[in-house]
């Protein structure tokens, strides 16, 4: 029991299909002169402190020793961050029409998205992981902990300019699974023997409680503008600054919300019945009405999980065999920090290209990608990580696999 809590935020964020852009290089070419289809799929997870060798057990299954555990915890920083995202999209550009005038056309996308992240203490990762025993006449800091989990679908209509390549969607939104959990204040206060506990909670936990496929509905703006500007030495260059999932969902079936602010001392109390979910949110459980937990049921609008990035292309028309690409991406959300990355573009020949990146930040540290893309008279395709330590070490933080296919026609 003493690990349930924390077994079950990671299985339930690695459960997700959720949306994530990565830093696979894009690339500004010829306008949009045909009728071009884009699929793209990828997932990923990633943590600044949870090892692959400790996430892969969640995900796949297998035996945790103690002593993982043991040195897990001690390699956990005070903040702690650990993310899940993938992703399906299908997408369609009508070059060959006009809307309103020859420059504008219009499209389509359809997809499904999300957004699954936790932010967390040192200490809650040992309550979670170790039990309380290593905290027995001392006191257990698990304030800031948040849990922030979106499924949902989209589909959308949109205009793009055939020349640049910018485009605006506006897409309609149904919001299958919506949860946030957000403790300001947590302490656990034990005596030596844990027959004394004194627990000071303050915050909320919001969720959809059905399994229904809609839960509500909304609408998102996805934005894409490409923006030509002048570098150092006359060299031109394409800036791509892109927003998605900007939007609100309306949750039709109602919030199940638990509201905590108060202090609760208890002697002889078991602190397996403090981590045990099951017992804590059940009916018969008493310890709700003693910490003076609110319960109440809610319709409300609720945000998206929306990302920012912005983006230096790399050049489809230009002839040398070397590019550069870089950017900053930026969550929106309190588990996230700003991202930036930076990576060097080679055209083997006229169909072939490799790519590779460094970037730091979001929900871990460094990163390093490698891609591949192969482009043709009329199919296009890439494929690349955002981890490639990760598929070859355990001592990683993370993986990813992305892959994108076009067809023009």
């Amino acid at each position: 029991m003493k690990s349930f809590v924390f077994k079950f935020v990671v299985i339930l964020l690695c459960s997700f299909s959720v949306k994530g852009q990565f830093y696979l290089p894009l690339t500004q070419d010829t306008s949009f002169s045909k009728n071009t289809f884009y699929i793209e799929s990828g997932t990923e997870y990633h943590s600044n402190s949870l090892p692959n060798s400790l996430t892969n057990k969640f995900i796949f299954g297998g035996q945790i020793p103690n002593e993982q555990l043991q040195n897990t915890f001690q390699d956990q920083a005070a903040i702690n961050r650990f993310a899940v995202q993938s992703f399906n999209e299908f997408r369609c550009f009508i070059g060959n029409k006009k809307l309103f005038k020859d420059s504008l056309s219009w499209g389509m996308k359809a997809g499904v998205y999300g957004h699954a992240n936790t932010f967390f203490s040192k200490d809650a990762f040992g309550l979670a992981f170790l039990g309380n025993e290593q905290y027995l006449g001392n006191t257990a800091n698990f304030s800031e902990l948040s849990l922030n989990t979106a499924i949902f679908q989209k589909i959308g209509f949109g205009v793009f300019n055939k020349s640049d390549k910018s485009s605006f969607f506006l897409n309609l939104v149904n919001l299958q699974q919506y949860t946030k959990t957000y403790f300001r204040k947590a302490y656990l206060t034990q005596n030596n023997d844990a027959s004394e506990i004194d627990l000071k909670l303050q915050g909320e936990l919001a969720f959809t409680p059905t399994n229904a496929l809609s839960s509500g509905i909304g609408f998102a703006l996805d934005f894409d503008k490409r923006i030509a500007v002048q570098l150092q030495n006359e060299q031109k260059a394409t800036i791509q600054i892109q927003v998605q999932n900007l939007g609100l969902a309306y949750v039709n079936a109602g919030l199940k919300r638990y509201e905590i602010d108060s202090n609760y001392n208890y002697s002889g109390f078991q602190i397996n019945q403090l981590v045990n979910a099951n017992a804590l949110f059940g009916s018969n459980f008493s310890l709700m009405d003693s910490l003076g937990i609110k319960q109440r049921i809610t319709k409300s609008w609720v945000l998206l999980p929306a990302f920012i990035q912005v983006t230096k292309l790399i050049d489809g028309t230009s002839n040398k065999k070397i590019q550069t690409y870089y950017g900053i991406k930026l969550y929106p959300t309190f588990a996230a920090i700003p991202a930036g990355f930076f990576g060097l573009y080679c055209k083997i020949n006229s169909k072939f290209a490799l790519a590779s990146s460094i970037s730091y930040g979001a929900f871990g540290k460094f990163r390093n990608g490698w891609y591949f893309s192969f482009t043709g008279n009329k199919i296009s395709g890439s494929l690349g990580t955002d981890d490639a330590l990760g598929f070859v070490s355990k001592k990683a933080f993370g993986q990813s696999l992305f892959l994108r296919f076009s067809w023009a026609i």
